[in-house]
């Protein structure tokens, strides 16, 4: 045996460490010094860093584990970043769905006082909030006064709704102590037309072309 050669290394273990094909053909128990390196240099391992052995030093795989933590790091700052510059659209896209929210369910109160009328020919409020003797539309802007309405489109007042017709089912999550609230917390309004000309009173005090209003702090 000569002084570069090495007896008793298997060819298998080896080619297991070759990461693509090498034209040297390896010999069991027949492998020199001169072979070893060659190999070594094809596999692109550099000795000084992994220690002679062909492994990752302790010092490689402590700066991988930093590079990693480094890059989980810079990751999660990169989502942050995104989040915090998204984050007024989203807001703004919430706001809008409510009020969009809030113009529907306008509209949908405006039906059924509209529906009310046409069952009963009379507003849903009790004759003290009628202002058609005075010649007066009838504006209800309190939550005693809007609760009546709600009690008597919602079939919950026998003297308003003596058929217990429920014209209106109201959102319970929004319905608080009798009162109906849009999806901001603002009470829900409304103007009726009272003294019959066809047209009641908006929030800016002029004539609209209905004859019943409903609104809260958004303008119709």
């Amino acid at each position: 045996m000569g002084a570069g050669e090495f007896p008793g290394v298997c060819v298998c273990a080896v080619r297991q460490r070759v990461l693509r094909p090498t034209a040297i053909e390896l010999r069991a128990n027949n492998l020199t010094g001169g072979d070893i390196l060659t190999l070594l240099q094809a596999m692109k391992v550099d000795l000084s860093k992994t220690g002679g052995t062909g492994k990752c030093s302790w010092s490689m795989r402590s700066r991988l584990r930093r590079a990693m933590l480094i890059f989980g790091l810079l990751l999660i700052s990169g989502g942050a970043v995104v989040f915090f510059a998204l984050l007024p659209s989203i807001k703004g896209a919430r706001k809008m769905a409510r009020e969009t929210m809030a113009k529907c369910e306008s509209a949908v109160l405006e039906q059924c006082a509209s529906n009310y009328y046409r069952e009963y020919h009379r507003w849903p409020f009790p004759q003290s909030l009628d202002r058609t003797v005075l010649g007066r539309d009838t504006v209800v802007t309190s939550e005693a006064e809007q609760r009546t309405i709600i009690a008597a489109l919602t079939g919950k007042d026998t003297n308003l709704n003596p058929r217990l017709i429920g014209v209106f089912e109201p959102h319970a999550k929004r319905l608080s102590n009798g009162c109906y609230y849009d999806p901001f917390g603002s009470l829900y309004l409304f103007s009726f037309d009272t003294d019959n000309d066809g047209n009641c009173l908006t929030p800016t005090g002029v004539k609209s072309n209905r004859r019943v209003l409903v609104w809260t702090h958004l303008k119709p």
